[in-house]
């Protein structure tokens, strides 16, 4: 059986052909396809309404529908095409993805000039562009090793359960935590995420590092009198998370260790990449530790104390000049 709507289309092309210049002609083509179809064809003017809708992204226009499954009269560049909103936009969209080259969500179809090859989220349905699944990070962090701690507008906050094995493990507890950094919304471009592995220590901090970093943060005297405790606490309440809001803010403020970092378009995966090189810095923290972490020389260990400028005073007391070089 013909579709009905194919002698609408044929009256809308006959039309085209014989259309005076107009400032918006896709526009005055649908309008006619609403008359046509109140007009002349009654057995369709049932199912659909005696209006159109213009899409602002792909300049489609179409005849509304009773229903969004129902296929309709669709225009777009002088062109009259029959099905579902849906389906033609689609169709659409994947030719325009085809003609300039642009990366488009196998999974909802969805594109943006920014995607790009690799691993990257959809800003439409966060999947993957390339249509794999793209897990929460609750399911990556499983509960057992990490402690969920905050999600925020910029950054969000794992504490890993274990202890690092250094020397002194139970008087000093360096704990590591994984932070997740939101860039979108704070620049245009792209990478979307940053993903860490950062170590922390309040008690090589002290109440000096400790008091440096209260100093920046005008705090009150409440929550300043918690921060003091938390710093005096026992190793079993260390393991247990009560000093979370102290590590939190340490790592804040910057003292800390950064041992490993990357950036990406995925959640997933960077989350992935962190968790990769946490199996062997779990092994060698120590070693990791004891290495300089900025051009300067400044070890792992005086980071976390705050001291990230110690490597400059071992050059200054060991006579070193840069006129020596």
């Amino acid at each position: 059986m013909t579709n009905p709507l194919e002698a609408v289309a044929e009256s809308l092309r006959q039309f085209i052909e014989t259309q005076e210049p107009t400032r918006n002609p896709d526009h005055s083509v649908v309008c006619e396809a609403v008359w046509i179809i109140h007009g002349e064809h009654a057995e369709l003017s049932e199912h659909y309404d005696d209006a159109m809708i213009c899409d602002g992204n792909t300049r489609l226009y179409w005849v509304i529908p009773n229903s969004p499954e129902e296929q309709t009269i669709c225009v777009a560049d002088g062109i009259v095409h029959i099905g579902t909103v849906e389906s033609v936009t689609s169709m659409l969209n994947a030719q325009y993805c085809m003609d300039n080259d642009v990366m488009q969500c196998k999974r909802c179809g969805h594109f943006n000039d920014e995607y790009t090859e690799g691993v990257a989220e959809c800003w439409s349905c966060g999947h993957h562009i390339d249509g794999s699944d793209n897990p929460e990070l609750s399911t990556l962090l499983e509960e057992k090793d990490w402690q969920f701690i905050e999600d925020g507008d910029y950054n969000c906050y794992y504490r890993y359960r274990h202890p690092i094995p250094t020397h002194n493990t139970e008087t000093h507890q360096t704990i590591v935590w994984f932070r997740l950094q939101y860039f979108e919304g704070q620049c245009s471009e792209l990478p979307r995420y940053g993903a860490s592995i950062v170590c922390v220590n309040p008690k090589m901090a002290g109440k000096k590092g400790v008091k440096a970093m209260l100093e920046s943060m005008g705090l009150d005297e409440e929550w300043e009198e918690e921060v003091w405790e938390q710093l005096d606490l026992g190793a079993k309440a260390v393991r247990e998370g009560k000093r979370n809001g102290l590590e939190q803010m340490l790592i804040e403020y910057g003292t800390c260790a950064t041992y490993f970092e990357t950036s990406g378009n995925s959640k997933s995966d960077v989350t992935r990449k962190v968790l990769q090189q946490l199996k062997a810095f779990t092994v060698v923290a120590g070693f990791y530790l004891d290495a300089p972490q900025n051009r300067i020389g400044s070890s792992g260990w005086e980071f976390m104390k705050g001291d990230i400028m110690a490597g400059l005073d071992r050059m200054g007391s060991s006579g070193w000049d840069d006129k020596d070089s």
